[in-house]
């Protein structure tokens, strides 16, 4: 059985490092975020339309890759979406919350916006993430998902994910490095 992960919170908060360093530990697949090469493709402010289709990109795209055995860590998934789109322009968005019924992660990793801000063209929120870790929070909350809190500084953060996989999913242990 496959074991799918995904890392999710407010911009800058170690969520691509974090999972580049999980799937390289556990030997599994690392699913990128979508958004990101979906916005670095249109030549336009993005609108809902746009964030609905990015939601439903990495929901696919989480979807399609969890065939695999092993582990697979996710670098966010529809629930961002929800939030952005709601953040954004004050919209729900029904699609988004059906994918968002249907992704399935065994764990959710949600990362505190404890690290500096990293500057990045598509960044947008440096001074407000800590409100928008409480969104996440909320959010992962009323859908009732598994997840656990993950801060700190370096190997710190890594060090406290796994401590977590390797306890709520002991059969995992396995493909650690």
């Amino acid at each position: 059985m496959p074991l799918k992960i995904v890392v999710t919170g407010p911009e800058s908060s170690g969520k691509t490092t974090l999972c580049t360093q999980l799937s390289e530990r556990y030997k599994g697949t690392m699913i990128p975020e979508f958004a990101r090469a979906y916005l670095h493709d249109i030549n336009h402010a993005y609108t809902f339309q746009d964030i609905e289709n990015i939601g439903v990109g990495q929901f696919e795209r989480n979807r399609k890759d969890f065939q695999n055995k092993g582990v697979m860590v996710c670098d966010t998934d529809a629930i961002s979406s929800i939030i952005w789109a709601e953040e954004k322009f004050s919209k729900k968005s029904p699609i988004l919350e059906n994918c968002s019924r249907k992704e399935a992660a065994n764990l959710y990793i949600l990362c505190s916006p404890d690290l500096l801000w990293q500057s990045d063209p598509l960044r947008e929120n440096p001074l407000d993430r800590d409100r928008l870790f409480k969104i996440y929070l909320n959010l992962l909350q009323q859908l009732s998902l598994p997840y656990v809190i993950i801060s700190g500084i370096g190997g710190i953060r890594l060090n406290c994910a796994s401590f977590f996989i390797n306890n709520l999913f002991p059969e995992f242990r396995k493909f650690a490095i």
